[in-house]
């Protein structure tokens, strides 16, 4: 979907790709349950509850409210300036997200997000999730590790990346 505004030479484009669960019958909610973080982590909480086509239209509308009032503001002052071609024209937003794996019951699910509004560089940010896929749940890190785990694995790290890594690994 790409947005503009009226003799403003700015645009915005978005590209939302999602995998998502859908199992007809689930009366265990293990897919809502995903499906809902990965619409939280993909959107923001106020679309986790939303169905795929309510979520992404309503997320895909309000960012390009936020960019036509971002946009105006910009262009009005630039105008003031003198300004009538600014360097980047082109704003993008991209989200993505895909299952990346599975072992048994658990499956590893990405999101990436980046977005582009001028300067030297994109904004990115990457999520990861295990999900169990019986009930829904996302594991966290105490799922997974023993209480205190923290400070013991830094020292494990502290320990073996010195011993195993040369300068050129960094």
């Amino acid at each position: 979907e790409t947005a503009s505004l009226a003799g403003c030479p700015l645009t915005h484009k978005l590209d939302i790709s999602l995998e998502y669960p859908v199992i007809k019958g689930d009366k265990e909610m293990s897919a809502t349950t995903i499906r809902q973080a990965i619409f939280e982590a993909a959107f923001g909480e106020s679309y986790d509850t939303l169905n795929v086509e309510e979520a992404a239209t309503r997320y895909a509308a309000d960012l390009a409210a936020e960019f036509k009032e971002l946009g105006a503001a910009m262009w009005r002052g630039w105008r003031k300036a003198g300004i009538d071609t600014p360097e980047v024209t082109e704003w993008s937003d991209s989200i993505e997200g895909y299952f990346a794996g599975q072992n048994g019951p658990y499956r590893s699910y990405i999101v990436n997000i980046i977005d582009f509004t001028g300067g030297a560089h994109n904004n990115s940010s990457t999520q990861a999730f295990v999900f169990d896929t019986r009930d829904g749940s996302c594991l966290t890190l105490d799922d997974l590790f023993v209480p205190d785990f923290d400070g013991l694995l830094t020292d494990i790290i502290n320990r073996y990346v010195p011993e195993n890594l040369s300068e050129e690994d960094f």
